[in-house]
């Protein structure tokens, strides 16, 4: 218990500090392929085979770590899911003009219906007493609504649990 709650304490912390981070031009692929480079070094994803269509040319103004962490949380969770074995489809899109999407797809079991509209609330957690802390999608969500986008989770028709981080594209 007191390794959770140091666990809790240094996120809130960390996410305190957050705000203060300087936004700067990058490139939407840079915060993606970092986490994922950053996580595929993980055991977990040893049997995991993963896809990426990312776009070369979408432009964001953010902060590259924060960005990270969000991807990188959801790349976990997915991979925790599908217990260390499966597939992660990532994928980028514009929706509109204004905005890019990305896509993050596994092939799991997908989220239980009365999980899908509590997924980022803070301290919801599907995942056994002392496993989660219930805190990782609430931090990513107010990352992304802190970069001037949305994040959203549903299931795939074809099975599996999507999300969908859209972020505003920077126009020069």
């Amino acid at each position: 218990n007191v390794r959770r709650l140091l666990n809790i304490s240094k996120k809130l912390n960390d996410f305190s500090r957050s705000g203060n981070e300087e936004m700067a031009l990058i490139r939407l692929e840079q915060p993606v392929s970092e986490a994922l480079q950053n996580v595929s070094q993980e055991a977990l994803f040893r049997n995991i085979r993963v896809e990426q269509h990312m776009a070369h040319d979408l432009w964001i103004m953010g902060n590259c770590d924060q960005l990270e962490q969000v991807f990188a949380n959801i790349f976990l969770n997915a991979a925790q899911a599908m217990d260390g074995s499966g597939e992660l489809h990532i994928s980028s899109h514009r929706p509109n003009p204004l905005q890019v999407e990305v896509a993050v797809r596994d092939s799991g079991p997908g989220i239980a219906p009365g999980h899908l509209a509590r997924l980022f609330e803070p301290f919801f957690t599907t995942k056994p007493a002392g496993q989660g802390t219930g805190l990782g999608l609430a931090i990513c969500n107010e990352i992304i609504i802190e970069h001037g986008g949305s994040v959203r989770a549903e299931n795939h028709p074809q099975g599996g649990a999507c999300f969908h981080v859209t972020l505003p594209l920077h126009h020069s």
